[in-house]
C-alpha cells in the first residue's frame, strides 16, 4: 500500500482520515474493486457479500466503524435497505450509504427523503463515492444528531424562561 504522501491526485482532498468502512455486496469483483479503491484512499474497510455477514461484521467493528456502503441487492435474503434501516436503529451516528443500478431514481430518491440512508445510483464514479464519504464523515454524528433536533424543536413553542436572583 503506497505511503501518506503518495495521495498526489487532485481527489486525494476525500481520502481517509482514519475512518472504517464496512463494504457490502454480493458481487466479487465489485466488493474487491471498490475495496481496493477506498484502501488506495487509506480507508479501513471491512467487506461482506450478504447482510447475515454485513451484520456479524458490524457487530465486531461496531465501535470502529463510520460508514456503510451497501448495495440494494444483496443475492437471497435481505436488501441492502432492510440492512441499513436496522444498523441505523441500532447506531444513527453511521453514515450510510445504499448503491444499486436496478432500483428506480424515484426510490433511490424517497429512501434518501425518508431516511438517514445517502443514495448513490451505479453506476457512479470513484469520485462521487468518496466525496460523498468524505462530505458525510466530515459531518459530525453530533451535529447530524443536533440538525434533526433542530426540525422537531421547530414545530414546539419555545419553553418558558427563568430567571435567577442573585
Amino acid at each position: 500500500m503506497p505511503a501518506d504522501s503518495s495521495l498526489v491526485r487532485p481527489d486525494a482532498e476525500f481520502a481517509s482520515r482514519g475512518e472504517s468502512v464496512l463494504l457490502v455486496d454480493d458481487h466479487p469483483l465489485i466488493l474487491e474493486a471498490v475495496s481496493e479503491m477506498l484502501r488506495r484512499y487509506r480507508y479501513t474497510v471491512f467487506t461482506a457479500p450478504d447482510a447475515m455477514k454485513a451484520v456479524a461484521l458490524w457487530h465486531k467493528h461496531r465501535n470502529d466503524l463510520r460508514a456503510i456502503i451497501s448495495d440494494y441487492h444483496l443475492g437471497k435474503g435481505r436488501t441492502g435497505i432492510s440492512l441499513l434501516r436496522e444498523i441505523s436503529v441500532a447506531q444513527p451516528s453511521l453514515l450510510l450509504v445504499l448503491t444499486s443500478a436496478s432500483v428506480t431514481p424515484d426510490v433511490m430518491a424517497e429512501v434518501g427523503r425518508t431516511s438517514t440512508i445517502q443514495c448513490l445510483p451505479k453506476p457512479y464514479h470513484y469520485v462521487q463515492l468518496l466525496k460523498l464519504l468524505r462530505t458525510g464523515l466530515d459531518a459530525s454524528p453530533v451535529r447530524r444528531l443536533e440538525t434533526m433536533r433542530r426540525k422537531v424543536d421547530s414545530t414546539l413553542p419555545d419553553p418558558p424562561s427563568f430567571r435567577m436572583e442573585t
